[in-house]
C-alpha cells in the first residue's frame, strides 16, 4: 500500500492545445520500469468528484514511459483546478502511484 502518491508538476491546459499530452515517467536506480504488462488508469476528480479519465497510451510503457492526454470532454468538465491520479496494478496493486494537478488557463 501507498500511503502518500508521489506528486507530478502542475500541468497547464490552454483550450487551443487540446488534445494536451504529456508523459509520466517510471523509473528505479536501474532505469525504467517495464509496465507494458500493467492495467493503468487515470481518474481525473474535480473538488472530489469524478468527472472523467485520462487517455493512457501505453506504446512505451516498457521503458516506464506512460503518455497521458486530456480531450475536450474532460478540459470542458474541470474547474480552475482538477486532480488527476494514476493507479496501476499489478506492481503497485492499484494503488494511487502518482497524481497531479490540471490547471485550466484562459
Amino acid at each position: 500500500m501507498i500511503d502518500r502518491p508521489g506528486q507530478w508538476p502542475d500541468t497547464h491546459i490552454y483550450a487551443h492545445e487540446l488534445p494536451k499530452r504529456f508523459d509520466v515517467a517510471f523509473a528505479n536506480a536501474s532505469g525504467g520500469v517495464d509496465l507494458s504488462a500493467s492495467t493503468v488508469t487515470v481518474v481525473v476528480k474535480n473538488d472530489g468528484l469524478e468527472i472523467g479519465s485520462l487517455e493512457v497510451d501505453m506504446a512505451n510503457a516498457s521503458g516506464g514511459v506512460l503518455w497521458l492526454t486530456v480531450d475536450q470532454t474532460i478540459y470542458d468538465a474541470m474547474g480552475r483546478y482538477s486532480t488527476w491520479q494514476l493507479s496501476e496494478s499489478p506492481l503497485f496493486g492499484g494503488d494511487v502511484v502518482v497524481q497531479g494537478r490540471l490547471v485550466k488557463e484562459g
